[in-house]
């Protein structure tokens, strides 16, 4: 599987020209540093060159040739320097601002974000706190709500009342990040499928109007090429590498909740299958200590992370 991202491939063999050096110079506010020299593009390797433009632009940022909050080289100076055209070069530019190292503002140029912040990713808690509380921007949209009799990740324990199924997309600072199948158990949830769940917390609404919470569960990580259905919610191109998590979380009922009278647990009550796509963040995940579970899929961690950069796909709830 490749792992090139969701650009136009072609544009490669158009650029011939081998590329030059960034001058010794300083941009006052610009953040240059004066008498680097500029690593080469490779024209004979089968990686694209705005790929490997894109690599070199990353590589800089990361030796702080750039500094925070500094504008990088325009368009015009990146062709000129690299011997390439303006498309390889702006498709570079908007890998790295899917990757949340720089940010475009319009008729300015691209410039260097701030180092990544951590926000709780796999909480049980949930993650539309975590990125409200770094007061990112996180759009939720509620694709479609159905109720089904079968879950496929449910490997055929499926409840008598079969399940409410929800299709949900996730903005990032306006880039199409998540994309997530969420299955919960028809009969814990009555009236759900009439809710308005709009850039609103599942947890949240499951804990208020349910009285429902999540009692740990098991998540398993891989990568995958993006289905139509999902690149098609990411606007991104079908077969695209895209991070999969899928997870089976048992849920407690606490009393009150439609006649309940005392605690209750229901095992594997809420399954997720999340898609996430290159976005302006980093997954990063604590393991904590004596947890080795070799062979098996990892449980719900205590102190997971996903760092997010700012200035600025929560995911799963």
């Amino acid at each position: 599987m490749t792992s090139y991202g969701v650009f136009n491939f072609s544009e490669r063999r158009k650029d011939v020209s081998v590329c030059g050096h960034h001058p010794s110079r300083v941009r006052d506010g610009n953040g240059y540093k004066r008498g680097y020299t500029t690593m080469k593009l490779d024209m004979t390797s089968p990686v694209p060159l705005y790929h490997q433009l894109q690599d070199i632009l990353r590589a800089e940022i990361a030796r702080k040739i750039y500094n925070v909050g500094g504008k990088l080289p325009s368009e015009h100076e990146l062709c000129r320097t690299y011997g390439v055209t303006r498309p390889t070069v702006r498709q570079a530019l908007e890998g790295l601002v899917r990757e949340g190292l720089v940010y475009k503002h319009r008729g300015k140029g691209a410039f260097v974000t701030e180092p990544p912040l951590p926000i709780g990713l796999f909480s049980v808690t949930g993650t539309s706190d975590a990125f409200a509380a770094q007061k990112l921007k996180v759009e939720t949209k509620v694709l479609s709500v159905d109720r089904v009799p079968t879950c496929l990740l449910a490997e055929g324990n499926d409840p008598p009342g079969g399940w409410v199924k929800l299709e949900r997309m996730r903005r990032v600072n306006n880039v199409p990040t998540f994309f997530e199948y969420t299955w919960i158990h028809a009969l814990l949830v009555p009236g759900l499928d009439r809710l308005d769940l709009n850039n609103r917390s599942l947890f949240h609404c499951l804990a208020e109007q349910y009285k429902l919470r999540v009692d740990g569960g098991r998540q398993r990580f891989s990568g995958v090429s993006a289905p139509l259905p999902v690149a098609n919610a990411l606007a991104i191109k079908p077969g695209v590498p895209l991070l999969r998590v899928v997870r089976s979380m048992h849920m407690i009922s606490r009393p009150g909740q439609s006649g309940v009278l005392a605690a209750s647990r229901h095992a594997g009550a809420l399954q997720v299958d999340l898609y996430v796509a290159q976005g302006p963040f980093v997954l990063e995940q604590n393991i904590p200590a004596g947890s080795s579970n070799v062979g098996g899929a990892i449980g719900v961690p205590e102190t997971p992370l996903i760092t997010v950069p700012q200035p600025l796909h929560g995911v799963g709830t």
